[in-house]
């Protein structure tokens, strides 16, 4: 439901406990360590990574690697380089000036987080939900992918509402 207090409650409390154990395990950053994280966030990381490709998909681009194991600092693909903390990615060909909605796509999750099915059981369903919470925010990536589209928008919005209103 969408005002359950107690899921709510559930999913704020889990999301937190998911986060505390993801920075126990990252504090030294081994493979080792990011690896269980990755199965751990498995839900999330998931959700998160197959939203850009499919969003990619949709508007007309060509997702061509998708991965959700980290690798190795410094690990290098088609040209381009994932550092220190890279949990997945999603390579694709999109137009760059739809670019930034592919980035933005894992903001998809975060409504779906509250409508999870009621024939899950609670725990299980607030599990899902804090996986979905956390993972439904663009990476750091993805922002920095983000942020000059937003500027262009703001500056592009403010400069309409100032000519025509």
């Amino acid at each position: 439901m969408f005002l359950d207090v107690e899921y709510l409650g559930l999913v704020l409390l889990f999301a937190g406990v998911q986060r505390w154990l993801a920075g126990r395990l990252l504090a030294r950053w081994s493979l080792p360590r990011r690896r269980v994280l990755a199965l751990f966030d498995a839900v999330g990381l998931y959700a998160h990574e197959l939203t850009h490709g499919l969003v990619a998909l949709l508007l007309g681009g060509r997702p061509s690697y998708l991965t959700v194991l980290p690798r190795r600092d410094g690990w290098t693909f088609q040209g381009l380089r994932f550092g220190v903390g890279t949990q997945g990615a999603v390579i694709h060909c999109t137009r760059p000036s739809l670019s930034p909605l592919v980035d933005a796509a894992p903001l998809l999750l975060l409504p779906l987080a509250l409508y999870l099915p009621d024939s899950l059981p609670l725990a299980i369903r607030a599990w899902f939900g804090a996986q979905l919470l956390r993972y439904g925010t663009p990476s750091r990536h993805d922002l920095r992918q983000l942020l000059p589209a937003a500027l262009v928008l703001a500056a592009t919005g403010y400069g309409v509402t100032r000519i025509f209103l």
